[in-house]
């Protein structure tokens, strides 16, 4: 019979409860009075429809919905401590409904009020379950006033199976206390298997954390409510230059002062311990087992009972002393990177992906005028001006895609230098760009020097005047403009007669005077339009553009020719100079600039060998 009925529990009740030992308890004992309730109930209905009342079958056939409707909320999830109250309420309910229906004459209702008791007992708290005992007691007064009352009831049990019920009630108490000690002893075996497999999972943790603690590079340890230690770890003694048991017992100062005796003031370590509160922070300069210098970082957390008094402290060493050391060499690589870039002549910067400066050296301060808080870790946009960032932009985007950039940028509004410009993307192995180093240089003397030596490759130092490498590309550009307009050009080919005994006779710096005298009285004679070059020595070469008759270059050779006619004044003397020109006129579709210079030549040696201080015409075109 005990077996069958355990069988039967098992297949009714869940194996397994949930949330803890105790709580797994309550619901074993709410599904098993659940599933009692709904066997007695059933047995009760099938009992009165048979020998009994049909009606009162009828009332205990509706009651067993509401216990079932109980057991499978139950089952679901629902509260064990609100089914319960629910059992207690129908089971109550159904008693005093059969009660007063019968005028206390249901046998099997009130056999049932012992249970309503010993329910509340074992699922309530003390007031709740006096007052169910109340309920009870108060029930069972009725229902003697009901037995012996002359009223007419509406439900009447069957007098015979009434009377028989003296024989059936030691065989439904047996029945209900072996169903009920079968419950029970279900719910302790259930809470017994919580408590070991709790037990057990403690143990594990306890296991687990042991092996972390001993194979932890970080330490741990504990104190009571007198601040003594209560547990070290390993690697905190370790760490310490102690042994575990030295340091039980004692407070976190005095494990401090055995392993350090001559430190000569260590309050500021102990001090956040008398407060009771967390802390964090804490570095504690060690000796380790080895004679290592070693720094822990300690923090701890106070521990309080449920009532808030305190228990003592949980705490966590950390060896940071690889990082520190790591922090101080990226400090001193930084500050030696910082004396690099900040003593080179050149803007030096990083730009992340977002394009916000994540470094700048020293000369950003100088030539934006603006300390690097104002620059360092902000938007490269808000940096410069409008006009300057609207041109490095796109270059500043190339070189996020992974392209090395160079360029220059001319003096424009506030910016008052030639510079040049180099991005260089980082990438990382992935081939991503995580950002760029920018290189900016300030070529403003190189400008200059270039622009020197574009004077010096293209003018003459002495008079000033275009020399022969600018003749070339200016002579040819007059001639393709005169084609195209056809217009007339002619060139004038001439030199100073007798240069060489001046140059003999008062001195090359006598001969430098005339040659720059000489140039500023040909540039006197000729228009703005007019191109005059020093080809050589004392050679000279005009061009003559636009004039609307060829003749028109003859009133220029006499107008020389004229200007040279008054006295140098060259070194306290007063030479005579004259000029002697060679003039051609380009004919139509005539393109040598060569060739006219060549025929300019042979004219102007036709001049000087009649006589000089004359200018004579090359073939003129027909």
């Amino acid at each position: 019979m005990s077996k069958w009925a355990s069988n039967l529990l098992d297949t009714m009740l869940p194996g397994d409860g949930v949330g803890d030992p105790a709580q797994r308890f309550s619901t074993e004992l709410v599904y098993g009075f659940a599933a009692f309730e709904l066997l007695a109930t059933t047995a009760f209905c099938l009992t009165e429809l048979t020998w009994g009342s049909s009606m009162l079958g009828v009332m205990f056939a509706v009651a067993w919905v509401p216990i079932l409707l109980i057991l499978i909320w139950l089952r679901n999830g629902g509260d064990p401590a609100r089914a319960s109250t629910a059992l207690m309420v129908v089971l109550f309910s159904l008693i005093t409904v059969t009660n007063l229906s019968t005028g206390g004459k249901a046998l099997a209702a009130n056999i049932a009020l012992p249970t309503v008791v010993l329910f509340a007992v074992l699922m309530s708290t003390p007031r709740v379950a006096i007052f169910w005992t109340a309920l009870v007691v108060i029930e069972i007064i009725v229902v003697s006033q009901l037995r012996n009352s002359a009223l007419d009831f509406p439900v009447k049990p069957n007098p015979e199976w009434t009377n028989s019920a003296i024989d059936r009630v030691p065989l439904f108490f047996s029945f209900a206390s072996a169903l009920i000690a079968l419950i029970t002893r279900r719910a302790l075996q259930h809470f017994q298997v919580s408590l070991e497999e709790a037990r057990e999972e403690a143990t594990d943790t306890a296991r687990r954390f042991a092996d972390f603690a001993e194979s932890a590079a970080d330490g741990f340890w504990e104190t009571d409510a007198d601040l003594r230690l209560t547990y070290v770890s390993p690697g905190f003694a370790q760490a310490m230059g102690l042994e575990i048991e030295q340091m039980i017992g004692r407070t976190p100062e005095q494990a401090y002062r055995l392993r350090f005796p001559d430190m000569p003031d260590i309050s500021a370590y102990a001090e956040p311990l008398g407060k009771h509160e967390a802390f964090s922070g804490q570095i504690l300069h060690v000796i380790d087992q080895v004679g290592q210098k070693r720094l822990l970082l300690n923090q701890g957390l106070p521990r309080f009972n449920a009532t808030g008094i305190f228990e003592g402290y949980r705490g966590v060493v950390q060896d940071v002393t690889a990082q520190r050391d790591a922090e101080k060499a990226l400090r001193f690589n930084e500050q030696r990177l910082r004396s690099i870039t900040d003593n080179i002549p050149a803007m030096i910067s990083y730009i992340d992906a977002d394009g916000i400066f994540r470094f700048n050296n020293s000369a950003y301060e100088k030539w934006l005028d603006r300390p690097l808080a104002d620059i360092t870790g902000h938007p490269v946009s808000e940096i410069y001006d409008t006009e300057t960032y609207q041109l490095i932009e796109p270059y500043i985007k190339r070189s996020l895609n992974g392209e090395q950039v160079t360029f220059e940028m001319d003096p424009s509004g506030s910016r008052k230098r030639f510079i040049r410009v180099t991005y260089v993307p980082e990438v990382n192995a992935e081939g991503k760009v995580l950002g760029i180093y920018g290189l900016i240089h300030d070529i403003s003397e190189l400008k200059h020097i270039e622009r020197q030596l574009r004077i010096l490759a293209e003018y003459d130092t002495l008079t000033g005047l275009p020399n022969r490498n600018r003749f070339k590309d200016r002579l040819s550009e007059a001639i393709s403009r005169s084609e195209r307009n056809d217009d007339t050009l002619a060139l004038l080919y001439l030199d100073i007669d007798h240069f060489k005994s001046i140059n003999d006779s008062l001195g090359h710096q006598a001969g430098d005077a005339v040659l720059k005298e000489f140039a500023r009285r040909l540039t006197r004679c000729l228009r703005q339009t007019d191109k005059l070059t020093r080809l050589a020595g004392d050679e000279f070469v005009i061009v003559l553009e636009g004039m609307h008759d060829p003749g028109e270059t003859s009133i220029v050779a006499q107008k020389i020719i004229d200007a040279m006619t008054p006295p140098f004044d060259v070194i306290d003397h007063s030479p005579v100079i004259s000029t002697s020109i060679g003039i051609v006129v380009r004919r139509k579709g005539e393109l040598d600039g060569e060739s006219l210079l060549r025929r300019a030549d042979e004219a102007l040696y036709v001049a000087k060998t009649s006589g000089r201080s004359k200018f004579h015409f090359a073939d003129v075109a027909e």
